[in-house]
């Protein structure tokens, strides 16, 4: 990101300038979106994931190994969301920079400043990776447990508690019956071991399951 690049218009015999800071505007737009779409895909599976351990609830343990499957991604999404913002407050700062004449020309001058901005903010090929990593382990694990999560079991309760109210806005079922069954349902499920080991079969690589689950679970 040196020196700026010179366009001229076919309309006019004004040079189009394309400074250091527009090139590492387009490059955060870009990481934007990149991220964003990642966020969205996110979004999906985890709801997807709390439909399928309320469909699963007769098997606890199944149910709550998808729940911590669904903690994780939701840490994920946290820490993608987080970036975003950053790459947000980026623009702002180039924004303003625009906007100060002097500052811009220094900036110019040398582009030091430019480059740390773009360093502190545009890393997102090692945010990426950390996605292809999960869900890469995600479908190797499959429905394998990784570690016992207390909370995973208020998650539970959560997902019954709220089907039950959904029932009783479509009209299915009375407010007072609904929750009744829900709460008949959560006292008559056994409690999950407190560690659960993986099922399938699949090996765990290079131990990047138990740190990123456990990075995954603080986060949370």
């Amino acid at each position: 990101m040196g020196a700026s690049l010179a366009c001229t218009s076919t309309s006019d015999a004004h040079p189009v300038e394309i400074t250091s800071i527009d090139l590492a505007v387009l490059k955060i737009k870009k990481s934007i979106q990149r991220l964003e779409g990642s966020i969205d895909l996110l979004e999906r599976d985890i709801h997807a994931d709390g439909v399928e351990a309320l469909r699963k609830r007769a098997q606890k343990v199944l149910a709550m190994n998808i729940l911590r499957r669904r903690r994780a991604r939701c840490a994920l999404r946290e820490r993608l969301s987080a970036h975003v913002l950053r790459l947000h407050e980026a623009l702002v700062r180039f924004d303003s920079a625009r906007a100060d004449a002097e500052t811009l020309e220094a900036m110019r001058l040398g582009n030091d400043a430019v480059e740390r901005i773009v360093r502190e903010t545009t890393d997102v090929e090692s945010v990426m990776r950390d996605v292809e990593r999960l869900r890469h382990w995600f479908e190797a694990a499959n429905e394998g447990a990784i570690l016992s999560d207390a909370d995973v079991e208020e998650d539970f309760a959560e997902l019954v508690r709220s089907e039950a109210t959904a029932r009783v806005a479509a009209g299915e079922v009375r407010d007072g019956k609904a929750m009744d069954t829900a709460e008949s349902v959560l006292a008559s499920m056994p409690s999950a071991p407190s560690e659960i080991h993986p099922t399938s079969g699949a090996s765990v690589p290079s131990g990047e399951p138990r740190r990123r689950v456990a990075v995954a679970e603080d986060a949370g």
